[in-house]
């Protein structure tokens, strides 16, 4: 089988606390891959250009290889609900319609879509919506064939793609493996620590800024700032621009959470990325709650997105060297 990338979808924040975010500020779902899919395991990951979603690449042992792509969803002005499905139905009529463009690299003698279906996969706790594409094309006398899958996961959409030559057992191979990774997608999204009050939710806040200072300056701010707010760094990431914490029990230093504090905390997870374009540098910071805030008397979920968007900004503002935020 030959991998091919579909061209990124955008980045866009949802509408979730729209009157709360500022520019920078995005959602997006906490996912983690599967290491082992079926009879294929994960053998490459990494971002998709612009650093935005994940591309996995799955093989087997005799070969066969798949890949699965997240991409986190763009915004759609004429969208006020569903909007992943809609995605999906976008995408997958807008390849329809030029179905070449599935087999990109090739030449090309004739090509055709040979199936255009609705399909649907386990998704933590229901079904996730899908279409699935198969194009099929001659090139040089050859048969080739591509499975393109898109669902719907929220504020992601999921893309598995493999291309080989047609048989049943290729068909069906592809089929499979869409509805396990999907599946496996779910369980990581909605598996919960051991938290007293119950898992947090999926959705993890995400603030981006340029920077006034130079990129040097911020690498060298960012441990002393993390270790500051109590956070200690977890050494799985080897990222030179790239830190992640590993989870904190208590509340962070120096944040204030006002009456929130006096209940347990979710403990908290961040992460600081820094890039470079153009000579500017820009700050991102993600924060995720481990488990749901105990909320006497609130909405859980509003609760948990306010004060990560709280950790997140506060952690963004000193690594920019700014007084934190109220």
């Amino acid at each position: 089988m030959r991998l091919f990338v579909l061209v990124p979808l955008a980045l866009a924040a949802l509408p979730v606390l729209a009157a709360a975010q500022r520019p920078g500020e995005t959602l997006t779902t906490r996912l983690v891959p599967p290491a082992r899919v079926g009879a294929f395991r994960l053998a490459a990951q990494g971002q998709l250009e612009g650093r935005v979603g994940g591309q996995l690449q799955y093989r087997t042992p005799d070969g066969a290889e798949i890949t699965a792509n997240l991409h986190p969803l763009p915004p759609l002005s004429s969208c006020a609900a569903a909007c992943d499905s809609v995605t999906v139905d976008l995408a997958a009529t807008a390849l329809a319609a030029s179905p070449a463009r599935l087999a990109h690299g090739a030449d090309i003698d004739s090509v055709a879509v040979e199936r255009n279906e609705v399909v649907g996969a386990p998704y933590a706790g229901g079904v996730a919506y899908g279409r699935r594409l198969v194009v099929g094309w001659l090139s040089e006398g050859a048969r080739m064939r591509v499975d393109l899958s898109l669902f719907a996961l929220g504020s992601y959409v999921a893309e598995v793609r493999s291309t080989f030559r047609p048989g049943p057992e290729r068909d069906s191979l592809a089929v499979r493996f869409g509805r396990e990774f999907v599946e496996a997608l779910g369980r990581s999204a909605g598996e919960a620590t051991a938290c007293a009050s119950g898992p947090a939710d999926p959705e993890v806040i995400r603030v981006t800024e340029s920077s006034r200072l130079g990129i040097d300056s911020l690498r060298r701010r960012v441990e002393p700032v993390l270790a500051g707010f109590g956070f200690r760094l977890d050494p799985a990431v080897k990222d030179p621009d790239a830190w992640r914490s590993a989870p904190l029990e208590g509340w962070p230093t120096g944040v204030d959470y006002g009456p929130w504090a006096r209940q347990a905390s979710p403990g908290f997870v961040v992460g600081v990325r820094l890039e470079e374009s153009a000579g500017t540098a820009r700050i991102t910071v993600t924060a995720e709650a481990r488990c749901a805030p105990v909320s006497p008397g609130e909405d859980a979920r509003s609760l948990e997105l306010a004060l990560e968007l709280m950790t997140a900004r506060a952690v963004l503002a000193q690594v920019e060297g700014k007084r934190a935020p109220r």
